[in-house]
C-alpha cells in the first residue's frame, strides 16, 4: 500500500521528485541533498554540484548523467579545428584544480564529497588539434612553422562585482545567478563545494592566471553574472547574459533634496 501512495503521489504532483528506477543500477538517492527539490549531482541540469554523479536520483532523474559542460566540450577531432602541428607543453596536475569542470577537462576525478581533484589527468602529447590542446591547461598548440599559441581565452580577465544576493526577491533571476542558492522564498549566497558558484568576478581571473581553473570555464562563469564582465585580451568586452546591462540590481539614485 506504502509503494503505491508513493506512486500516486510521483504521478500527481511530477515536480515534486522522481523515483529512482530499478533499471538504473547507478541512480539513487544517496547524496546528502536528495529529495530537496533542487537537482546537486553536477549533471546536465544540476543547479549544484556537491554530489556524486547519479546519487540525487529524485531531484535530477534516471538516464545518463553525464558532467555538466559549461561550454561546448572540445574533444579530438573537433570539426574545424587545425590538426596540423603538435601539443607542447606540461599540462598541470589535477589535484591542483579548484572546481569539477577544470578538473574534467584536465582529465582528471572530481570528487564532490570532499571538493577535490584527483587521478592522473591528460598529457599535451596526447591531444591531436588545436581547440582539444587548448583545453588543457599548461598546453599550447605548436603549428608547422614552430609558432606556439595558448588558449586566447588565458589572456582575458573577468571584472565587475556579482550582485548581492539578499536583495533577488524573483526565484527565476536567484537561480541565473552563480554566487545565488534560493532556499525556501529567500536568494542567499551560494557557498557550495563548486569553486566557481563561490568566487567574485576578480576571483575568477586570480584563479584562472595561477592555472587552478580553466580558462573556457572562468569565462563561461564570468557570463554567467549579472555583475561581471569579459575582457578579452585584445580589449574588446563582453558582457555578461549576452549585451544585457548589469544594472537591475544596483543601489537606487537617491532623489535630490527638496527646495
Amino acid at each position: 500500500m506504502r509503494s503505491v501512495s508513493i506512486l500516486l503521489l510521483a504521478v500527481l504532483a511530477p515536480g515534486c521528485f522522481r523515483l529512482p528506477h530499478a533499471d538504473d543500477p547507478d541512480c539513487n538517492d544517496t547524496c546528502r541533498y536528495a529529495r530537496d527539490g533542487e537537482c546537486d549531482d553536477g549533471g546536465p541540469d544540476s543547479l549544484y554540484d556537491v554530489c556524486e554523479l547519479g546519487s540525487d536520483c529524485s531531484d535530477c532523474g534516471p538516464g545518463s548523467r553525464g558532467p555538466i559542460m559549461t561550454e561546448e566540450p572540445m574533444a579530438p577531432g573537433r570539426p574545424g579545428a587545425p590538426t596540423a602541428g603538435a601539443c607542447v607543453g606540461v599540462a598541470v596536475e589535477p589535484y591542483t584544480i579548484s572546481d569539477a569542470e577544470s578538473c574534467r577537462r584536465q582529465g582528471g576525478d572530481w570528487r564532490s564529497t570532499y571538493g577535490e581533484c584527483r587521478g592522473v589527468g591528460y598529457s599535451c602529447a596526447g591531444r591531436h588539434d588545436r581547440d582539444a590542446c587548448w583545453a588543457v591547461i599548461g598546453c599550447e598548440w605548436e603549428d608547422t612553422t614552430g609558432a606556439r599559441t595558448a588558449n586566447p581565452l588565458a589572456a582575458g580577465r573577468c571584472e565587475g562585482t556579482v550582485p548581492d544576493c539578499g536583495r533577488m526577491a524573483v526565484e527565476d533571476e536567484c537561480r541565473q545567478e552563480r554566487t545565488c542558492r534560493w532556499r525556501g522564498d529567500d536568494c542567499e549566497d551560494a557557498n557550495s563545494l563548486q569553486y566557481v558558484n563561490n568566487a567574485d568576478c576578480a576571483g575568477l581571473t586570480a584563479s584562472m592566471q595561477s592555472q587552478d581553473l580553466n580558462p573556457n570555464v572562468a569565462h563561461s562563469a564570468c557570463l554567467r553574472s549579472y555583475g561581471c564582465r569579459w575582457v578579452h585580451g585584445d580589449g574588446a568586452v563582453e558582457p555578461a547574459y549576452d549585451g544585457r546591462e548589469p544594472t537591475l540590481y544596483e543601489e537606487p539614485t537617491p532623489a535630490p533634496p527638496s527646495p
